[in-house]
């Protein structure tokens, strides 16, 4: 990773780091979720949210640091499957169909905040499908 940053030109390094800081500093889906349960449903449903967002990140890295990853991009139908199914998951979960209960109320609470992450959701599904 070094020698890449060792070979770009300035401005192309410059232009990289801005980008980066401008995605870190973006809220996603995992972070509005979160904010959303908090302000639904208080400081302990903010925690629990956080507490299973984490977990969801540590399955994530565990199963790639298992080889998982190696396995499904080397298998070109496989990879295909996981997006449409991706995409799939996210254009339902955009109109809310499986969130069930807890969905209807968080949706009720947090009204704006909704409608961003159904936004950002839908956005997400087309480059997937897309890409």
């Amino acid at each position: 990773m070094l020698e890449t940053f060792a070979h770009m030109d300035n401005v192309t390094l410059w232009a990289f780091m801005a980008a980066s800081l401008v995605m870190y500093l973006t809220p996603v889906a995992d972070m509005m979720f979160t904010i959303a349960s908090g302000i639904s449903g208080g400081p302990k449903a903010g925690l629990a949210a956080t507490v299973g967002v984490i977990l969801g990140l540590v399955a994530h890295i565990t199963l790639a640091a298992a080889g998982l990853a190696v396995l499904i991009a080397a298998s070109p139908t496989a990879l295909l499957a996981i997006r449409y199914a991706g995409a799939a998951y996210l254009v339902v979960s955009m109109n809310g169909l499986s969130a069930g209960i807890v969905g209807a109320k968080l949706k009720q609470a947090t009204g704006i905040l909704n409608k961003i992450a159904a936004v950002i959701f839908g956005g997400l599904a087309a480059k997937l499908v897309f890409d």
